[in-house]
């Protein structure tokens, strides 16, 4: 009993010739709504079948002042990824963005992107278990003054060689010097190695977690299990002194909130 519809009738054309009947078709759009800080910020409508990538829906990631943008979700507890493209339904679409607090976050996920953004102020989200069997890491120089958020994760398998100029034996630590603003928390450091590389003919003070850590720092729960740092290569007759945390012994001015350096051992010997 529905009209078929198989011809398309043409205003600017089509004449008159006797009584009849024109039949609009309506075709379905069903909308596709982004959500976020509480309300829509962008709604498209679709054809029913159409494909709808990223690029298409949203040019560019959704921006929040004070935020960093993480992902598209599917629901609105932010539980289920959503992911692009997806084919249009006869059903709306609401896609949830989140965010975390903080602009100019890093979202890393392997060894290797963590090693990509690190630099002397960056902001490190760590978003899973980093394994750096393998993996190059050759930034103990940098004086940091970034933040890390480890989330609880873990990074593992850091063999690092901690090596000095001639004649300066500063900055020999994995972070070299934690300064003021730095801030590292909820994160835990397994099966950690420093080795120690000196040409220095002075003596020389090394330490696996950081040389030198400056007042303003900030460490919470922040743990290393199965560290350790050896005496490596030693030239032009340099002693190694060793520790495990730093090489200071006062650190009042330091923020250190249920942290656990305790499973650090020193090796003197080669």
């Amino acid at each position: 009993g529905r009209p078929i519809m198989d011809r398309r009738w043409n205003f600017a054309s089509d004449v008159v010739t006797c009584d009849m009947t024109l039949y609009a078709y309506l075709e379905v759009k069903p909308s596709v709504s982004l959500v976020y800080d509480g309300k829509v910020q962008k709604t498209s409508n679709y054809t029913k079948g159409s494909k709808v990538t990223q690029q298409r829906f949203l040019p560019v990631p959704p921006t929040w002042a004070g935020h960093t943008f993480y992902g598209y979700y599917k629901d609105e507890k932010l539980t289920e990824k959503f992911t692009f493209p997806f084919t249009v339904e006869e059903e709306d679409v609401t896609i949830y963005a989140r965010f975390i607090d903080g602009e100019n976050w890093s979202i890393v996920n392997t060894a290797q992107e963590f090693v990509k953004a690190y630099h002397t102020s960056a902001k490190i989200y760590v978003d899973a278990d980093l394994d750096f069997d393998g993996v190059d890491f050759d930034k103990t120089k940098l004086a940091f003054n970034g933040e890390i958020n480890g989330n609880g994760h873990k990074i593992s398998g850091i063999d690092v060689t901690i090596a000095t100029e001639i004649n300066n034996s500063g900055m020999m630590g994995f972070f070299g010097r934690l300064g003021a603003t730095s801030y590292i928390r909820d994160l835990t450091f397994e099966n950690m190695t420093g080795r120690i590389s000196t040409v220095s003919k002075l003596p020389t003070q090394a330490a696996l977690f950081a040389w030198r850590i400056d007042d303003g720092a900030k460490l919470e729960k922040v743990k290393v299990t199965n560290g350790r740092i050896l005496r490596g290569s030693i030239y032009e007759g340099s002693e190694a002194v060793l520790y495990g945390l730093c090489t200071q012994t006062n650190l009042d001015g330091v923020t250190i909130t249920d942290c656990d350096f305790g499973s650090i051992d020193i090796e003197q010997e080669p």
